[in-house]
């Protein structure tokens, strides 16, 4: 009864023709292979094997509804044409299968918490980050869901170069992750940058604006709203808007360090001539390359790299 329910289910998917509310706010990239579900939508890295995005929209109903029970199938995704991750990827690796997708999200459906558990939806989480604080920014997300009436959330890894890996499948573990929650009814946004690590500040330390995210990732975020109310959620980072207080702590040289390390991405390399460049510079992603930290490539001479 199972495997019919799950062929029912994946015959189901593969046949929508209402893409939903998922990516009603636009596609971050296409550099992958998308894939839309009941519960949340996503673009499939085959390189990193995890999504570079996973998006959907929360409403209060969704939030308070729990019909379906937490069931850890873990399992590949078979709606990945090249293969998603395979669980024994993730054993004896030190990293959670983390949800990018989460779980206590998808509860207000059966379906929608089965398919939050496909592997297309887990990154290589340190354990102190996965069950600690993003797990606390998860419930932040469900509340202001609530609060809001609903809310749109994009979730990823920031992945730059000198990346490490785990399982036979070589699933890359990300520096850092991102989520963004933003109420366009509101007319507002906001984002978080932590490390993939056991985090040494409070949350709200963690919030950056949608913008820097859009630098340091090179996605496009809400690209369907309109100019001028994306810009004004994207340019802005008011924590108190969100029912948060800001952290009086002195930022210590670790907090530094690891600012620094966010900021050394934000580089362009021009993919033909390994070329790289800041973000003076005229070429800076106005040619087909990507994001890299400035010890990769080749320093423009126009601006010095």
């Amino acid at each position: 009864m199972t495997r019919i329910f799950l062929v029912l289910t994946v015959l189901f998917q593969l046949f929508q023709l209402d893409d939903g509310n998922n990516l009603k706010l636009g596609t971050p990239s296409e550099d992958g292979q998308i894939v839309n579900r009941i519960g949340y939508a996503f673009c499939y890295s085959e390189q990193h094997e995890q999504p570079l995005w996973v998006t959907y929209e929360l409403t209060d109903k969704e939030a308070l509804t729990k019909v379906a029970q937490r069931r850890n199938n873990f399992r590949k995704d078979p709606l990945v044409k090249t293969s998603s991750a395979f669980l024994d990827d993730y054993v004896n690796s030190g990293y959670d299968r983390g949800h990018l997708a989460p779980a206590a999200d998808m509860a207000w459906s059966e379906v929608a918490m089965s398919d939050s558990f496909y592997l297309s939806n887990m990154s290589p989480q340190n354990p102190s980050l996965n069950r600690g604080m993003w797990a606390q920014l998860e419930r932040h997300c469900r509340t202001w869901a609530v609060e809001n009436g609903k809310v749109h959330i994009v979730t990823g890894p920031v992945i730059q170069a000198g990346y490490s890996s785990i399982g036979k499948n070589e699933v890359t573990i990300p520096q850092w992750y991102y989520k963004i929650c933003v109420s366009p009814e509101k007319r507002k946004g906001i984002a978080f940058l932590i490390p993939n690590k056991r985090p040494t500040r409070s949350l709200t330390e963690y919030t950056v604006t949608i913008d820097q995210l859009e630098l340091l990732t090179g996605l496009d975020f809400f690209d369907r709203l309109p100019d001028a109310l994306e810009n004004q959620i994207e340019s802005a980072s008011n924590i108190s808007r969100w029912g948060l207080t800001s952290s009086k702590q002195p930022r210590s040289s670790s907090a530094n360090a690891e600012e620094k390390s966010a900021h050394d991405g934000l580089y362009w390399v021009t993919d033909s001539s390994n070329k790289r460049h800041n973000r003076s510079c005229r070429w800076f992603k106005n040619s087909k390359g990507h994001f890299a930290p400035k010890s990769e490539g080749i320093s423009c001479k126009i601006c010095g790299g």
